[in-house]
């Protein structure tokens, strides 16, 4: 996955970023690694949005699930949430890794 700096909307914990799917499938559940820097685990995806970032915004209905999605298949450009692994230190978007690095869904 390849990562979209102009649609970040959160740096750490959860990290909410805006990717476009390179090949293959994003499911709920993958985890996320950096291969370049040593297989940083990010942690697993949460939650899948379409690209449109509206759910996000303060004033929207925090149970809208209006775009909420299962599976993101390859060419498609989503927003991505991002949970820490239980016992791992989150990772932080710029300190860790930034939009430059490619992102692997396993």
């Amino acid at each position: 996955m390849s990562m979209d700096p102009f649609r970040l909307l959160n740096v750490r914990e959860p990290i909410v970023i805006g990717v476009t799917v390179t090949s293959g499938t994003l499911e709920i559940g993958n985890k996320i690694s950096v291969p370049s820097k040593d297989d940083l685990c990010l942690g697993i995806v949460s939650r899948i949005n379409s690209s449109d970032m509206s759910c996000y915004m303060p004033d929207s209905a925090a149970d809208d699930d209006s775009d909420k999605l299962v599976v993101a298949n390859e060419g498609e450009k989503v927003v991505v949430t991002i949970d820490t692994l239980n016992g791992d230190a989150p990772s932080m978007y710029m300190r860790h890794f930034d939009h430059s690095d490619t992102l692997f869904a396993h």
